[in-house]
């Protein structure tokens, strides 16, 4: 007797790893009992619903892979994530310095704490004092000289900000020489007139580690978890050491 399913289903179950949809299988000629029978006799197995592998051994990866896409069906969307490997953040996450620095570890040590000097600081200033790169020049030594800081971070969004959206400073002797020499003008945007940004220390990182950040530089970005919350400067440190010794 003449067989019902399509002659080149073997073709399309070769290209498919041996995977079947039930309508790839209806279109074939096999009807609803006659996949169900194969089913129940374990000669074929559904791996997703409605796709089934055609045989009845352990089915590989590439199957499931298979059976996933014809069980979505030809509109669905299909997102693969592939794992990352750990050699490009050896520097980073791999580092516990790195990660005390951006505030994602707290150090175990009598000593006090950069938490410590941050909870004693007074309000005079808001937490996270900032500019934009597009305001200009004179706006920012204007918040230099309000808030009686010499360095200010620049960032590119109101906080709260990543790390990565700190992208310089505004460093008063630096501003102060570019307008004497010419370089600048009070109009100027300030992103044109940037310095280096800050040193980074971490919440939890112990004072010392506070205080070789700030050798040479008269601020830093106090971090919690990845995210610049604070100002830390010399004169904090210098206040708080004097009020605990």
């Amino acid at each position: 007797m003449p067989s019902l399913i399509s002659p080149g289903l073997d073709e399309l179950l070769d290209q498919q790893h041996r995977v079947l949809s039930r309508s790839q299988a209806l279109d074939a000629g096999l009807s609803e009992s006659a996949i169900r029978v194969r089913l129940d006799s374990g000669r074929w197995q559904q791996l997703y619903r409605r796709a089934y592998a055609t045989y009845s051994g352990d089915p590989p990866r590439l199957a499931f892979l298979w059976a996933a896409v014809l069980s979505a069906g030809p509109d669905a969307v299909i997102v693969v994530l592939l794992p990352d490997g750990g050699r490009g953040y050896l520097s980073k996450i791999f580092n516990d310095e790195w990660m005390a620095d951006y505030g994602f570890l707290s150090e175990q040590t009598t000593e006090p704490l950069v938490a410590d000097v941050m909870a004693r600081k007074g309000r005079s200033l808001p937490e996270f004092v900032h500019v934009h790169p597009e305001e200009n020049v004179g706006a920012a030594v204007a918040l230099l000289r309000e808030y009686d800081v010499s360095q200010l971070p620049v960032v590119k969004e109101e906080p709260p900000v990543m790390a990565a959206e700190v992208i310089g400073s505004v460093v008063e002797r630096d501003l102060l020489d570019a307008l004497v020499a010419g370089r600048a003008r009070p109009s100027d945007p300030v992103g044109g007139h940037m310095s280096p940004p800050l040193p980074t220390v971490g919440l939890g990182e112990p004072v010392s580690r506070a205080v070789l950040a700030l050798e040479k530089a008269g601020a830093a970005l106090v971090h919690v978890n990845g995210k610049p919350t604070g100002l830390l400067t010399r004169q904090d440190v210098l206040t708080f050491l004097a009020a605990n010794t």
